[in-house]
Formats: structure tokens, sequence, C-alpha cells
């Protein structure tokens, strides 16, 4: 039936089949055989591209650059375009700061913090100081 597992369809189909007992128990062992030894290359070539990459023989390196653009519009345009598609090139936008896991580049939480707080500060001594030059010059 339709509704019945698949082991209990192919039991209902083997003991209601015509063909005697040993002929349908060789049938079975030589199908399982064959999906065992299909299993066991592809088991084989798994372990064997494991092993590879293991001892660093699939690494590749990874070429990447970041290239900043005017507007917007010109950066859509330049990841819409194929670059190049015999070497497998691709553009994509960078990901927002927030998306990035900083942790696994070196800057954790604090570090970022501090180059955050050390920015902004900068930042505003530089706006109070030459807010004093120019008051005082112009």
């Amino acid at each position: 039936t339709d509704s019945a597992p698949r082991c209990h369809s192919m039991c209902v189909n083997s003991c209601t089949s015509r063909a005697p007992l040993s002929e349908q128990i060789s049938h079975w062992r030589t199908v399982f055989n064959e999906r065992n030894r299909a299993f066991e290359e592809q088991l084989s070539a798994y372990r064997t591209l494991e092993m590879e990459e293991r001892n660093g023989k699939l690494a590749r390196p990874l070429i990447s650059a970041f290239i900043t653009f005017s507007s917007p519009k010109i950066a859509a345009i330049a990841t819409q375009s194929v670059v190049d598609h015999r070497f497998n090139v691709v553009t994509v936008l960078a990901s927002e700061p927030d998306d990035l896991r900083w942790d696994s580049l070196g800057y954790g939480e604090h570090e970022r913090g501090m180059w955050t707080w050390g920015s902004r500060m900068a930042f505003f001594v530089l706006v109070v100081f030459w807010g004093a030059f120019t008051s005082v010059v112009g």
C-alpha cells in the first residue's frame, strides 16, 4: 500500500512474490551489496577529502579587496557587474559593522568600544579647538 512505510512494503512485496524464497534472498542480497559498495565508495571519497583538507592540500588562498565608492549608485552598479567569469570573481556589498563578528577578527567588544570612544573624543576636541580658533581669528 502507499501508506505503508518503505521497509514494510518491501517485505510485503517480497512475501507476495511468486519467486522462490531463495531467489528473493539472493536478489535482495545483491541489491544490498551494491548499495553497500556504493556507500563505501562515497565514504572513502569523503574521508580522502577530509584528510586532504586537514593536511592543507585543499586550502586555497582567498584574495579580497575593499573598494569605496563616491555614491551608492556607483557601488550598486559595480556589485551587479560580472568581473571575470573564468576565475569565479564576485563582487558584493560590504556588511554593516554590526553584522561582523569582531571577536573572530581579533577585535573584542572592549577594543571596539575604546576605538569608538577615542574617535568621538578626537572629533569633539577637533571641533572645539577649530571653533575656538576660527572665533578668535575670524
